[in-house]
Parts: C-alpha cells; structure tokens; sequence
C-alpha cells in the first residue's frame, strides 16, 4: 500500500511527499526482512528524485535498489533499475555509459519478456545515440522509429506521443527545424487524447520551433 501510494503521489508531481511514503516502505521492508519490497522502495525514492530533477541522489538509490534486486535474483526489478540509470545517465550527458546500460536492460527485459519497459529502454537507448559524444543520428532514429511500433503494439498512446517528440528532439539536434515541426505535431496529436499537460507543453514547443523558422 505504502509503494502503491508513493508511486501515485510522486505521478502527482507530490514528489517529497512520495518519498515520505517509500521511507516508511523501506523502514516496514527492513523491519521485515523482506527484501524485495525493500528494493521496490529504494527505486521508489530514487524515481521520486529523478522526477524533481535530483540526479545523484536518485542514481545513489537505484544504484542500492540494482544490487539488492541481483543479489535476491529478481532479473525484472534489475532491468528496471538499470533502465532508470540510463535514463540518469543521458540526462547527465554520459551517453557511453547510458548506451551500455539501456542496451543491457533493454535485452533483458525482452527476456523476460516485457515488451512495455523493453520499449522504453529502446527510446532511451535512441536519444543516448543521438546525445552529444554518439551523435549517431541514423541509428538513433531507426531505434526511436521502432519504439513508436513497439508501443503502438502494447497501446501506450502516452509513450508514443513521447517517443515522437524525441523524434523531433533528434531532428531539432541536426537543425532540422521542418522535420523537428512534423515529429513534434505528431507527438502532440498522440498526447492530446490522454494528456492535457504534455499536450499544451508540446502545443507551445511546436510554436517556438515555428517561429523560430
């Protein structure tokens, strides 16, 4: 209940909040002994960082939450920790160590299989070549491309609207403001049906790249 009720405060934007309700998770986990939930509220916390832009204090706990979740061998949970250390590490600017670790929790989420989260892993993995020390442009919108289908087949509206716009994020990276205006209408035209924030941030980013050209 404690993790459930974290993870809808932190989709709130409650973030502090969210991380009370892991710590008292983490601290009844411990008590215990059940290590598992210990490991789902470590990631707990460090998504709720990640989500209020706090990058080393969530890289600390998924780090905690990784090797936890290898040593009671919970491959899934690993995945996901790994996964969210990639996604740390692009937005850290480290894209050699976040192509390693998305390459890595991509397949093994696969193996699972959990074509959802292999899927985010693989639009990660797209912005982590297009990033600056990759700059593989070609690759990565071939694997951006493929994450739109991949959650097109599993029906995630939200997450293609989201890998739209890195589409045009990667195109707007090459200077290629008509591209990046045709991505980003795309991207809005998935958003609008389930999200009216991302919608409206999009809407104004589309604008800005128009008035820009």
């Amino acid at each position: 209940m404690l993790t459930t009720g974290g993870s809808g405060l932190y989709n709130s934007g409650r973030y502090d909040e969210a991380i009370d309700w892991f710590t008292r998770a983490l601290e009844d986990a411990r008590r215990r002994g059940d290590r598992r939930a210990e490991a789902q509220a470590l990631h707990g916390q460090g998504q709720s960082h990640r989500l209020a832009g706090r990058l080393e204090q969530a890289a600390s706990l998924f780090t905690e939450a990784l090797a936890l979740r290898e040593e009671i061998g919970y491959g899934r949970g690993a995945a996901l920790s790994r996964l969210c250390l990639g996604d740390i590490a692009l937005a850290s600017g480290e894209s050699a160590k976040a192509v390693a670790l998305l390459t890595r929790a991509r397949d093994d989420l696969l193996a699972v299989p959990d074509p959802y989260d292999a899927a985010r892993a693989l639009a990660f993995l797209g912005r982590a070549h297009a990033a600056p020390g990759a700059r593989d442009f070609g690759l990565a919108e071939r694997l951006l491309r493929l994450a739109v289908s991949e959650f097109a087949a599993t029906g995630s509206a939200h997450w293609q609207g989201r890998v739209l716009e890195m589409l045009g994020e990667t195109a707007e990276d090459q200077g290629d403001g008509e591209r990046a205006r045709d991505w980003y209408a795309q991207s809005l035209a998935r958003y609008e049906p389930v999200s009216p924030k991302d919608a409206r941030r999009l809407g104004e980013r589309l604008r800005a790249v128009r008035d820009a050209s």
